[in-house]
């Protein structure tokens, strides 16, 4: 999977919410509920697109687009998905999440991805959505900080912030939702600060994106806790320390990203035990020591690799397919020498 991750996580409980509702066909929608959609609609200032025009006072709020009920009338789910044929951001919904959503308390899937023009804070109030098992807001134009009150949502499986301009830290109380969360992104913000400790108690995580922020400090040898992961974005920050040797611990590892941060220290041997790894950048960092031999022999499932600009030494090992790689690939370490780059010197 690329650095966006899988959607079958997201498909399978969609699917399955979607059969629960059509085996319980839903009464009329609840009054309060209907008044909350009605204030999320007064929040948004353009809908080029139409997504919300039956959303009207006297209508029934469990026909209306992007909503479903549950047989007693109320909300289970609400998704709002553009019309993928427009590219561009004018035809896209504009406007604010009203904090008003938070009165959908048997809301499970709250979908408002590639909006692109939704601004503004995401409201803490959303943490009183007790029932809800999948969040998205990614791609659009989210400020503020990311509210610690997530952490209280404890059936989520899904959770992705990724794509707007979120600030400030990464709550620690994320790390409350508990071992059923599997999709964790908030890659392409403008977050800082550490990495919190917290989320390396996620152990349910299978998917955890990290990229593109202002994220310092280390990562932490508890990343090895992590055994259901399968993609590791943590690239284009400003980490310091070592690789933790644990990240050759974790047996389903398929994607890992570290590249575009100021790591320092070796290339762990235990990287050699990732057999499911296909995907391997650790580019633009500050990597000292030789390419441990084991990775050319053991990563037989490589299709990408990035060790270009550090200080990598010594010679490039041999064997399928690592030696496959182009010599941009190990490009910008000026000790290293071998195929695909010029003769080791003897």
């Amino acid at each position: 999977m690329g650095p966006h991750g899988s959607a079958t996580g997201s498909m399978i409980l969609v699917l399955g919410l979607l059969a629960a509702a059509l085996l319980h066909p839903s009464a009329a929608c609840v009054p309060e509920e209907r008044t909350a959609l009605l204030a999320f609609k007064a929040g948004i200032k353009a809908d080029p697109q139409n997504l919300l025009s039956r959303w009207t006072a006297n209508g029934d709020c469990c026909s209306w687009g992007g909503t479903f009920c549950d047989s007693t009338g109320h909300i289970t789910i609400l998704t709002l998905s553009p019309d993928p044929a427009f590219d561009d951001d004018t035809y896209f919904l504009k406007g604010t999440i009203s904090p008003a959503l938070a009165k959908l308390t048997y809301l499970q899937r709250l979908d408002l991805a590639s909006l692109k023009q939704l601004s503004g804070s995401l409201p803490a109030a959303l943490g009183a959505l007790k029932n809800l098992q999948y969040l998205s807001v990614r791609s659009n134009l989210l400020t503020g900080s990311i509210p610690s009150s997530l952490g209280s949502l404890t059936k989520l499986t899904w959770l992705e912030l990724g794509v707007n301009s979120f600030s400030g830290i990464i709550p620690s109380t994320l790390g409350n939702i508990g071992k059923q969360l599997q999709y964790l992104s908030v890659l392409d913000n403008r977050l800082n600060g550490a990495i919190p400790t917290s989320l390396y108690m996620l152990t349910g995580l299978t998917d955890l994106y990290l990229s593109n922020n202002q994220l310092t400090g280390g990562i932490s040898s508890l990343v090895g806790r992590l055994q259901k992961l399968t993609n590791l974005d943590f690239s284009s920050n400003k980490l310091t320390g070592a690789l933790p040797t644990e990240i050759g611990t974790l047996p389903n590892l398929g994607f890992l990203d570290m590249s575009g941060n100021a790591l320092t220290g070796t290339i762990p041997a235990s990287f050699a035990n990732l057999k499911n790894l296909y995907h391997f950048w650790l580019s633009n960092n500050n990597l000292t020591g030789q390419i441990p031999a084991k990775l050319a022999t053991n990563l037989k499932k490589l299709i990408t690799l990035d060790l270009s600009n550090n200080q990598l030494t010594g010679p490039i090992p041999q064997g399928a397919p690592f030696s496959t790689f182009p010599a941009s690939a190990f490009a910008g370490n000026a000790g290293l020498c071998g195929n695909p780059l010029p003769a080791c010197k003897r």
